[in-house]
């Protein structure tokens, strides 16, 4: 009886290797990809391979599905790249790509590994910048915005005039309050977060906090939640105003309970 391999190995090109490298902190589904390697157990019945970044369009995952592997016939010894440049390559959306070669992922996995993805070979038309006092009254406003019916930016219950005289408790605790905001190329909100120094109540240790984080799509939630990471910042796990005492730093996930100091005023 022939021996029957339990695993198949998944060819991936460097481009997409390193995008699946700078979000596998996050993404399980990345991190299986990396491993290159994987149990046919949990793959589906014709797995596409030959996996890469779509060149007309990166948000996409390019493949080579099994019928068009053996119509080009190449030779065993053929170096790699041929497959990369092969005709005929199709491609998918992230989600869909991965449904055609993984049976055991969740939507929610599905779901963050797009977000991802898509983050990662975005187009960085954007600036971050730190702000505090009045400025952040400026730019909670609407009249800052990009755009006023998207995202969760556009669901923010202060953005307009009848919540002005509510940011003092901001305005005036600059040492404990502060804003990052996200511009675009022409200087218009697209996206925001309250950046607060704290303190771990139980630990009694300092900890430097991202809020919140509002922006005109999902996918720009990655990019904050990298900054938070790169300037020593832990971040708000769900974007809702329950879980508030849920944080994440490098993709691990933690309860932690905060105090703030701020000036003995009547906010």
């Amino acid at each position: 009886m022939a021996y029957q391999r339990k695993t198949k190995d998944l060819n991936i090109s460097p481009k997409l290797q390193q995008i699946l490298t700078q979000i596998s902190h996050k993404s399980d589904i990345a991190k299986q990809l990396l491993r290159t390697k994987l149990s046919k157990e949990d793959l589906v019945e014709d797995p596409i391979d030959y996996l890469s970044v779509s060149k007309t369009d990166p948000s996409k995952i390019s493949y080579l599905q099994s019928a068009k592997i053996e119509k080009a016939k190449l030779p065993e010894d053929a170096p790699i790249e041929e497959y990369w440049n092969l005709k005929g390559r199709d491609q998918a959306k992230p989600a869909a790509a991965i449904k055609k070669f993984l049976k055991n992922t969740t939507e929610k996995e599905l779901d963050l590994f797009t977000s991802l993805y898509k983050a990662a070979t975005a187009k960085r038309d954007f600036i971050f910048e730190v702000i505090s006092g009045e400025d952040i009254k400026r730019y909670y406003h609407e009249d800052s915005y990009k755009q006023m019916n998207s995202g969760s930016l556009a669901a923010s219950c202060m953005r307009d005039d009848r919540c002005k005289d509510f940011f003092n408790i901001y305005i005036n605790n600059p040492k404990t309050c502060q804003m990052l905001i996200m511009l675009d190329e022409d200087g218009y909100l697209i996206g925001r977060s309250l950046l607060w120094n704290a303190v771990d109540v139980e630990k009694g240790t300092p900890k430097k906090v991202m809020d919140r984080i509002y922006s005109i799509n999902d996918e720009k939630i990655h990019h904050f939640k990298e900054w938070a990471d790169d300037n020593g910042y832990i971040a708000r796990r769900d974007q809702k105003w329950a879980n508030c005492m849920y944080f994440e730093s490098f993709g691990n996930v933690f309860k932690c309970k905060l105090s703030v100091k701020i000036k003995k005023e009547s906010y």
